[in-house]
């Protein structure tokens, strides 16, 4: 590995800064594919997001070299360039591609540390999760068939970012509304078990799985914060509202009643 690029990981966080800005100016922007280019992104997407499920559903951790199970940078690209397409988010949305995620996150080190914001192979990690995560949520609220239908106009169609900021935006309203309108703000219909598309029956994510989210964010702060700087305009509120969720529901109970 040379200093700046780690062969499976990908470079340094201080050199694919500028290029993984989230940029909300690219919102309304059409993506613009060939029919070649069209069915190869969407070969390549499909496979990675397959991959990505089978590690969530797995009991074992990622084996880097397992070339048949592996999930490349490449492969991480290929998802986020399926995201123009309708059918993206629908692929994306599973809690088992969240676990994937975090399983990778977690796999990623610098120095002998767990520190998946330093590589950009760790920050498509989390933005992948995060999409799923919003699309995810987003589907178990009451919001979700009339945001469905919205998005079938044609203003909405094959934009660059596709869906995703417009999802992002309607979680953020939903969960205001949770927290503005409800006595206690932490609704349940976002923490109950339910049947997914891809025949799991679960949560959307498991309190053992988002204590150990917390901790990867926790042990890389440093470097999240640098994520944060360049990315504020990721929207974050279901994941982090899920996080609160979990601190004043199961960590301290009795001592945060009214905190969040």
């Amino acid at each position: 590995m040379t200093d700046q690029i780690h062969p499976h990981w990908g470079r340094l966080k201080d050199n694919y800064d500028d290029k993984y800005v989230y940029d909300t100016g690219a919102i309304y922007q059409q993506a613009m594919f060939s029919p070649r280019v069209i069915e190869a992104l969407h070969d390549d997407g499909t496979e990675a997001i397959g991959k990505l499920r089978a590690l969530g559903e797995s009991s074992e951790e990622p084996d880097r070299e397992d070339p048949d199970n592996q999930i490349t940078l490449l492969m991480l690209h290929s998802i986020l360039q399926l995201m123009p397409f309708k059918c993206s988010l629908t692929k994306l949305g599973s809690p088992l591609v969240i676990r994937g995620c975090i399983k990778l996150m977690r796999s990623i080190k610098r120095l002998g540390r767990p520190s998946p914001f330093s590589y950009e192979y760790g920050y498509l990690c989390f933005r992948i999760l995060n999409i799923a995560f919003d699309f995810c949520a987003l589907q178990l609220s009451d919001r979700y068939s009339s945001w469905a239908t919205e998005m079938t106009q044609p203003q909405y169609g094959f934009l660059k970012e596709g869906h995703v900021p417009m999802m992002s935006q309607a979680i953020s309203e939903v969960l205001s509304d949770c927290t503005r309108e409800l006595k206690d703000p932490y609704s349940p219909m976002f923490f109950a078990s339910r049947h997914w598309d891809d025949s799991y029956t679960g949560l959307l994510i498991t309190p053992d799985d988002l204590v150990l989210l917390g901790k990867i964010m926790d042990e890389d702060r440093k470097h999240f914060s640098i994520f944060l700087r360049s990315n504020y305009e990721l929207g974050l509120s279901a994941l982090m509202y899920a996080m609160f969720h979990h601190i004043r529901s199961y960590v301290y109970p009795s001592i945060l009643p009214n905190l969040f």
